[in-house]
């Protein structure tokens, strides 16, 4: 491109775009950026331009909020998962089924079931199942202990844990920012060691 013409092309860029954008021809490069229909002159600067744009999302804000500040919102809302089933073989000792440790923030420990209808189901033991939390940030103290009847299949069947009484049908969530675990234990063999299903669910920053 000659020099003449560039010096007459960044004139048109600069100083001779009417207010209309009639004479940014459809299809070009700056068309297209300006407009997703390639057609400059569907552009309007008062809700299309990057600084009316700016302000449209300070509105939705209310003020002046970095890109980083919404991130970091986002990121420390609670993220409700439910863990893969822990099948867990019973062998006198005490299992545990659940552990979160390190937690930086505060989380929320919704609990979990346990299905009974596994292996020997009904022909074991007591088991008794506990929620421990680190109270003192350094040991494990039990907040939760219940003991089912194995020479019976719990009814329901489909146990939730912790609960605030045997009759309430859904767990008994806390929030929490120490260490948490779940441990099952059956007291002897009897007719057999029960398998048991444990689901566990938590709400942590991230997931």
């Amino acid at each position: 491109m000659a020099l003449g013409k560039f010096d007459d092309f960044v004139a048109f860029l600069v100083m001779k775009a009417d207010a209309t954008l009639a004479k940014v021809k459809a299809n070009s490069i700056i068309a297209q950026m300006l407009s997703k229909t390639g057609v400059a002159s569907t552009f309007d600067k008062s809700t299309d331009s990057l600084e009316a744009l700016s302000d449209a999302v300070k509105a939705m804000r209310g003020g002046v909020v970095a890109l980083q500040d919404l991130l970091d919102h986002h990121q420390a809302m609670l993220d409700l998962a439910e863990y893969p089933t822990v099948s867990v073989v019973c062998d006198g000792n005490e299992q545990t089924v659940y552990e979160k440790t390190g937690a930086e923030f505060p989380f929320f420990f919704a609990g979990g079931f346990i299905d009974w209808t596994g292996a020997n189901s009904g022909a074991g033991e007591d088991t008794t199942v506990k929620v421990y939390v680190k109270l003192d940030g350094t040991n494990y103290r039990a907040i939760h202990e219940e003991i089912f009847l194995a020479a019976a299949v719990p009814d329901p069947v489909g146990t939730p844990f912790p609960r605030s009484a045997d009759t309430k049908p859904t767990p008994e969530g806390f929030y929490t920012k120490r260490d948490v675990k779940v441990t099952v234990k059956q007291a002897a063999e009897g007719g057999g060691w029960n398998t048991l299903d444990v689901r566990i669910i938590d709400a942590a920053r991230g997931g």
